[in-house]
């Protein structure tokens, strides 16, 4: 047996014993049948002891657990005459020796002291000890513990769909080795890395992942760790073969993944949240990087080729497995059995091909002093990115690049060249054979055409950041920022940057220290930058928006400009003495806006906010002329002038509100709406005030379900919806009319409508059903997950204030457009409710009525607040304001 220490100075808790037993790798079958008859209940689980299970007196008539044990994944005890000062270490400690334990559960009672032990404890073993332990006395301080085999594990591996049927949960097998590495050309795989110690191949069928444990030995100890791919990230099929070329036989798998695998190590230090349960997945820690020693690589930035060559563990995304058939079963023959009905089973997933057993086997390379990198310094900085871009997709590898490559790409032009490396971007192909398609494409010579860019748009670069990599993204079109626009001679010198989980997943937030290493890259990556070719991008700022995307931006500095020169120029945030809000203070310089013009100072106005009771009526909102308004729908290009605006100018912030009484390009700001000062005096828009239908969601029916409003209502109109969705392909007018009442404030489907008022739908045009049906299914998805069930006499309007003390309290005022006709506008009067989401407690709604206002005529698609009673509105509203929220 394997005497193991994981990470830990004292004798082993964990131990993998007796790894070669050929019992552990069988293919498990289980037993028809579920729990047994006991009546015992132990933690709300039934179960029984052996084949014999307690009776009502407690007495219990032992017996062994079934001859098959040996088959099992795992098997569990309960363990009785425990002294109640026990702690879970120790019974790990106690039954380390007999084999790897995977769970304890301590049994529990409540008492007045809070919950205590009740003495009994169930340990369960993952992989089955090697030898019948519970035959001999187990002592624990001095005593001998009472072990009985506990009948309720099939279950837990088992899918039962009928009496006689079921389905196999995982399946689990003794692996000799694991390769980590690249494909060469389609049929060579390269091996970068061999593990041979402790490999246990497992397939999760209910979670639909697949995940290999290996060890790593040093300095006579064992370090264990983890791998994992999810199903859907399975670049094509499992390639399985067979090698007889040896004296024993081996089957081997070879699987090809889209982004690298998640890696743990497994650390016996951690303790469990729980003092009465211990998991095995409470000890695992994600790992950036499979290394004993923690590599030095402090102050070297991010870039895709590190000096010690920790980038590869990400560019190695095909894993093959290597299963010792002599050793997995008693005989050749039963190996070969399990290792076939392994694959018919991953074959039923779509995992491997119906006929699994692939009779041509790859030919395997030995990578370790292959040239990770090939030398492209000389290359354009365009060029180069582009590069790079195609390389951290693995649409080339650095193995089918060489000198000759490089050396015809950089003797093509600029212009060519960058777009020969788009082209492959855009295909999302590996190219195998990238000389030959590069020689093809030069000779080609066709003209690109140029790309548009508005002027209101940029195109931006972006890096995704991984725990083991990093994506370098094609430059994209984006609408552009007050930062962008000012330093745009040297906008690529900015680069979005996000940080994401493999396979692009969001980073999840943890209370133990399990994802302490990937917090620790993303540390790093803020501390040393990014480094692609010669430049070098360092940490900038971001925005609100970018904060719940983990994203920021980074600027790489030039001789004369430096990203601390950029921060002072946005404006003085010494004021801000809160982190979170200086951070979000600068990151409103980032707002996708469109430029409007550059006022002078004598039209910018300040006022004094409304304040009543010490509530702020007027956070966030100011006024502006008309004359200016139809200055921005001008430049926007929108039909109608919009009656309040979201806006960014110098370091004021929320929406300005038309008003009659402002001439030329006047404004009127508040103090409520200056976050810091600047001196960038260009009106800025984010958006201009529009209709968009309202609808509910999860939140706001449990509310209203709350208030009184009866559940038929809501499933009746569920139902309407529905109904409405499935007649839009029978009939020209339910498209239209659909497609009207759930307009979106892109305009993409009253476009939809337009289509189908040209004839396009009544003629079959297959295009335009198939935007149609998407539409539709994108709104039963939502009505299904999110509940968002539209509501007819509603509206989702920008907030404003009555600036005409025309409203009293508890009124409201609110005049919305036709969609299908933007010139009609209906006044909405009479009891309403209004509220914000997120909303959480019945007091967020409010009942308020609406009343006609000819003062307020010329405000549209808005909806008006008082400004007078004892406490603003919008604050009512889940603590809302009026410097840009939305209402419903």
């Amino acid at each position: 047996a394997f005497q193991m220490q994981l990470i830990t100075h004292r004798p082993p808790n964990n131990n993998y014993t007796n790894h070669r037993t050929p019992q552990h790798n069988q293919y498990h079958r289980y037993r028809n049948g579920g729990y047994r008859n006991g009546s015992n209940n132990m933690g709300g689980r039934s179960y029984s002891n052996g084949w014999n299970h307690y009776d009502n007196s407690g007495m219990r008539d032992y017996k062994e657990p079934p001859p098959d044990w040996k088959r099992f994944v795992e098997i569990t005890f309960m363990v009785s005459k425990v002294p109640q000062k026990a702690d879970v270490s120790e019974i790990r400690e106690a039954f380390s020796s007999h084999g790897n334990i995977y769970k304890v559960e301590f049994e529990t009672r409540d008492s007045m002291e809070g919950e205590q032990p009740t003495g009994a404890v169930r340990v369960t073993f993952r992989p089955v000890p090697s030898t019948p332990f519970w035959r001999e006395p187990v002592r624990f301080h001095g005593k001998d513990l009472q072990v009985d085999y506990l009948d309720y594990m099939s279950d837990h591996f088992c899918d039962y769909t009928d009496n006689k049927k079921f389905k196999l949960r995982f399946h689990s097998l003794r692996a000799e080795s694991l390769e980590l590495g690249v494909y060469m050309q389609p049929e060579v795989f390269v091996s970068e890395v061999k593990y041979s110690e402790l490999v246990q191949f497992t397939i999760n069928y209910q979670k639909r992942n697949i995940s290999v444990e290996f060890g790593i030995k040093n300095l006579q100890q064992y370090y264990m760790f983890k791998m994992e791919i999810e199903f859907k990230d399975i670049d094509g099929e499992i390639h399985a073969e067979l090698d007889d070329s040896r004296q024993r036989s081996r089957g081997i798998i070879t699987i090809a993944n889209k982004f690298p695998a998640r890696y743990w190590m497994f650390d016996n230090r951690l303790q469990s949240k729980n003092q009465f349960n211990w998991r095995m997945s409470d000890s695992w820690k994600r790992k950036t990087e499979i290394r004993v020693k923690k590599s030095n690589t402090d102050g070297i930035p991010l870039q895709p080729h590190m000096p010690d060559n920790s980038e590869q563990l990400g560019k190695w995304v095909v894993f093959r497995i290597t299963f010792d058939l002599d050793g997995v079963a008693n005989t050749h023959r039963e190996g070969f059995i399990l290792f076939k009905e392994m694959m018919q089973k991953a074959s039923e997933y779509n995992l491997a091909p119906k006929n699994a057993i692939n009779k041509r086997p790859l030919r395997i390379v030995d990578g370790t002093n292959m040239r990770k990198c090939v030398e492209r310094s000389m290359l354009n900085y365009d060029v180069l990115y582009m590069v790079e871009c195609n390389l951290s997709f693995n649409f080339l590898h650095d193995y089918n690049l060489n000198s000759e490559f490089f050396s015809l790409l950089n003797s093509l032009p600029t212009e060519s060249a960058t777009y020969i490396m788009e082209t492959i971007y855009a295909k999302k192909k590996r190219q195998f054979d990238p000389l030959s398609y590069l020689r093809y494409e030069s000779m080609r010579q066709v003209e690109r055409k140029p790309r548009h860019v508005p002027s209101y748009c940029a195109m931006m670069r972006k890096v995704v950041v991984t725990p083991t990599t990093m994506y370098i993204l094609a430059p994209t079109m984006e609408t552009s920022n007050r930062v962008i626009r000012h330093f745009h001679h040297m906008k690529d010198n900015f680069l979005r940057v996000q940080f994401v989980d493999e396979a692009s997943n969001k980073v999840s937030s943890t209370n133990g220290t399990h994802n302490d290493a990937l917090y620790n890259k993303i540390f790093k990556v803020l501390c040393d930058g990014i480094k692609i070719g010669d430049r070098h991008y360092e940490f900038l700022a971001f925005s609100s928006s970018q904060l719940r995307d983990h994203s920021c931006w980074f600027f790489a500095p030039t001789a004369d400009k430096s990203a601390d020169d950029v921060r002072k120029w946005m404006g003085t945030f010494s004021t801000n003495k809160s982190v979170a809000k200086y951070a979000a203070r600068m990151g409103q310089c980032f707002s996708s806006t469109r430029a409007i013009a550059r006022l002078p100072v004598n039209d910018i106005v300040k006022i004094p906010d409304l304040i009543r009771n010490n509530y702020t009526f007027s956070d966030g909102v100011g006024k502006i002329s008309y004359a200016l308004s139809k200055r921005v729908a001008d430049t926007l290009e929108l039909k109608t002038v919009p009656s309040a605006l979201q806006f960014r100018l110098a370091g004021y912030k929320g929406v300005l509100c038309q008003s009659k009484y402002l001439r030329n390009n006047q404004i009127q700001v508040r103090p409520s709406q200056e976050k810091f000062a600047s001196n960038h005096y260009v009106l800025e828009v984010i958006r201009g005030s529009t209709f968009i239908p309202a609808y509910l969601n999860r939140q706001a029916i449990t509310l209203l379900s709350v208030l009184g409003v009866p559940d038929n209502v809501f499933i009746d109109m569920k139902n309407a919806q529905v109904n409405e969705l499935d007649k839009m392909l029978k009939n020209e007018n339910n498209a239209v009319t659909v497609l009207h009442k759930n307009i979106d404030e892109h305009g993409v489907t009253k476009s939809l409508a337009d289509l189908v008022k040209a004839g396009f739908l009544q003629s079959k045009d297959r295009y335009l059903m198939n935007l149609i049906s998407l539409f539709s299914i994108m709104m039963l998805r939502d009505l299904k997950k999110k509940a968002k069930i539209r509501v007819d006499k509603g509206a989702f309007l920008l907030g404003v204030l009555d600036e005409m003390d025309a409203l009293r309290e508890g009124q409201v005022y609110c005049c919305v457009s036709d969609p299908a006709n933007p010139s009609s506008r209906k006044v909405i009067t009479g009891p309403c409710i209004v509220y914000r989401n997120p909303c959480f407690h019945p007091g967020d709604i409010r009942v308020v009525t609406a009343v006609p206002c000819p003062d307020l005529s010329h405000l549209v698609d808005v909806v008006v607040f008082p400004a007078v009673g004892y406490r603003d509105i919008p604050s009512e509203c889940s603590g809302g304001d009026l410097d840009g929220d939305d209402f419903t």
